[in-house]
Order: structure tokens, then sequence, then C-alpha cells
């Protein structure tokens, strides 16, 4: 004789709806949103019995996989880490040829570089500028950070009395400017307080060196 069959009722547990938020934020590229979406939505799981544990997790993993890498690639970008076989600013000597990396210089020097990183190439090739000092930025200046401009007048004070030093008598031609690159804030605080003074060329490139003698230095080509 047969057994009857036994009926019964089946509730289907709703869906966390963060859950799913979570994760296709994170697949959006909305990292933190997702990441603190799907934390909110494992909380909320778990006190309400709902649906979407697994979704809240591939959400959370996403997005904090993602604003880790967002993360280091912008602190890559900034200290000019990621401009392989370029040359760091703060690492010019007096003598070094460079181009610019990220922009041009401005037509009326002054602070003329903000990028991080230029191209080092011999003087005798075409080139954007010409470094001619480098120097601790302290005179008249008390630990704080003096602000931008305060440290650029400082900066430009000293480029502009080195300027003579470095051309040893030769004359400056007219399409050559005086720039410094001071230390921003942040670079500051970390003890960075060199000044980089260099002759730069806005209208377009020059070749040769402005301290050697000759027809060619320092004229636009």
């Amino acid at each position: 004789m047969p057994y009857p069959q036994q009926q019964g009722w089946y509730v289907q547990r709703p869906m966390n709806g963060l859950a799913v938020a979570s994760l296709v934020t994170s697949l959006c590229c909305a990292y933190p949103v997702g990441l603190i979406l799907g934390i909110v939505a494992l909380v909320q799981i778990r006190r309400r019995g709902e649906r979407g544990k697994g979704l809240a997790i591939a959400g959370v993993v996403v997005s904090a996989v993602m604003t880790v890498l967002a993360a280091l690639l912008i602190a890559l970008a900034v200290t000019g880490a990621l401009d392989e076989g370029n040359t760091r600013v703060t690492d010019l000597v007096a003598g070094d040829c460079f181009n610019t990396v990220h922009g041009s210089l401005p037509a009326d020097g002054g602070v003329g570089l903000r990028a991080a990183t230029v191209d080092v190439v011999p003087c005798s090739d075409r080139h954007d500028a010409e470094t001619f000092r480098v120097f601790p930025l302290n005179a008249g200046l008390d630990g704080g950070y003096p602000g931008q401009h305060e440290a650029a007048e400082a900066a430009g004070a000293q480029c502009a009395d080195s300027a003579d030093d470095y051309l040893a008598g030769n004359a400056l031609s007219d399409s050559m400017d005086i720039y410094s690159f001071t230390p921003a804030e942040v670079s500051w605080d970390r003890g960075d307080r060199d000044v980089t003074c260099f002759f730069g060329s806005p209208s377009g490139k020059v070749t040769g060196s402005v301290a050697d003698a000759g027809s060619g230095s320092g004229f636009g080509v």
C-alpha cells in the first residue's frame, strides 16, 4: 500500500539587495562603495537570514583588491616610479640636460617644472633645459613649509644669483629663461629641501650646453 505523498511549506529566503549592489558596484569600478556595501550586506544577512552571502563576499574581495591596486598605482604615478627610464628631478645634478616628460615649460620662467621625472639626454642632443645648480632651501626659512609662493621666490632669487657662475662669462641666449624646481609640501615634510635650478627654452628645443662657448650653445633648433 503506497504511502501518501506528504506536502510541506517551503519559505524562500529573500535576497539581500545590498549584496547584489556590492558586486555590481565593484564590477563598475566603484570599489570603495562596493566594499562598504558588501560589509553592510554581510551584517544584514547574518542578522536576517537572507540569501546573497556569496555575492557580498565577492563584492568585498573584488573591491578590496582593486582599491589596494588603485592606491598603489596612484602612489607609483605620483613618485614617478612608472616612468621607466626617466630620471627623478631630485636626482638631477649640475650639467644635466633634459627634456620634459609631462607638459612643457611656461614662457615666463620661474617655477617651471612640477613633474616628478624628466628624460636626461646628452647636451649635444636636442633638449628643453639644462641644470646648473642644486642646493638646499634653508636660508631665511624656519622648519615649517614656507608655502609654494614663498619657496618659489626664495629659490628664484638664489638661482638667479648662481646663473652667472655657471655661464662662466658666456652670454645667455634670449631664447633661454631661468627656472627652478622647488619641493612640494608633501616632499618638504619628508625632509626634501633641495631646489633644482635650470636654464630652459620655452620656445623650442636647443642643442649644446650654455656653459660652453660657441655659436651653437643655447640656441633653439
